[in-house]
């Protein structure tokens, strides 16, 4: 398992106000998706886990996929779909086609092959920000206004539960671009004390992993965090992935692009 949330910018009730002065008059005003997730893999045995796991990646510079469930199957998913997406010679495809082919592939082949839950974030000049949702086997396009969490539904309940009436009142945001990074703070500081630190929560581990869409492309912030600012009682301690701490699966275990000699390393599953 693990746990995975995007949240688009402006949320809740300072996006149902812009919504409702679009009506009025022709507005533009600042929109963006924030991803953020944790980097545990976990395995069949309970005490084998590996905090080193890339679950949020960037297809093209205005689109990013986060994934929840069988680890083998979303890379291939996710490679293939980030082939298709970067090929000049390839206009058009189906997106839902794709994660279908793959995934009925691989779990006819491999029984074993688990749920796999993805959120798909884009950014178009002409339609802003768009936020999907597509869950094995059929990966049918939901459309999700607002904020999705997939992976462990207990953490991420109590991640909202905190975060959600800080990201709904109006009055904290300016309108500009520092709102996402607020945005992004919030979650990764939440999902780290209540998912990650003080919850027993196996299936949730690793350092966050943050990425910001908005029109300008993908930023990966760096957040940090201390109980002294000062410096005099506490150091800044690094809250989200450093350059080297992550990895896929293929290449942490040296396979081949169609992974199918996992077997030979006696990881029967791994899902998160």
């Amino acid at each position: 398992m693990t746990l995975a949330i995007a949240v688009q910018y402006p949320y809740g009730k300072l996006a149902r106000a812009f919504h409702s002065l679009a009506q009025i008059r022709d507005i533009r005003y600042p929109e963006a998706i924030i991803f953020v997730s944790d980097s545990r893999w976990s395995y069949n045995n309970p005490i084998m886990y590996e905090d080193i796991g890339a679950k949020i990646w960037d297809i093209n510079n205005n689109t990013i996929v986060s994934y929840s469930g069988d680890v083998k199957v979303a890379e291939l998913c996710i490679e293939e779909f980030k082939k298709k997406v970067n090929n000049p010679n390839v206009r058009s495809f189906s997106a839902t086609g794709t994660f279908q082919h793959i995934y009925k592939y691989h779990q006819k082949s491999d029984p074993s092959v688990k749920r796999l839950l993805l959120l798909l974030g884009s950014y178009l000049v002409n339609k802003g920000a768009r936020l999907v949702y597509l869950e094995s086997p059929n990966f049918r396009p939901i459309n999700i206004t607002g904020v999705k969490g997939i992976g462990n539904k207990e953490a991420f309940n109590d991640v909202i539960k905190e975060v959600e009436p800080k990201i709904n009142d109006p009055s904290l945001y300016t309108g500009t671009e520092k709102d996402y990074f607020t945005v992004a703070m919030y979650f990764v500081d939440a999902m780290r004390r209540l998912a990650v630190q003080n919850a027993d929560y196996k299936d949730i581990g690793g350092p966050i992993q943050c990425r910001i869409l908005d029109c300008n492309g993908i930023t990966t912030p760096s957040i940090s965090f201390t109980s002294d600012p000062t410096g005099k009682t506490d150091e800044w301690h690094h809250a989200t992935v450093k350059s080297g701490e992550i990895t896929t699966f293929r290449k942490r275990w040296n396979l081949k692009v169609n992974y199918l000699n996992s077997r030979s390393f006696g990881l029967y599953s791994y899902c998160d």
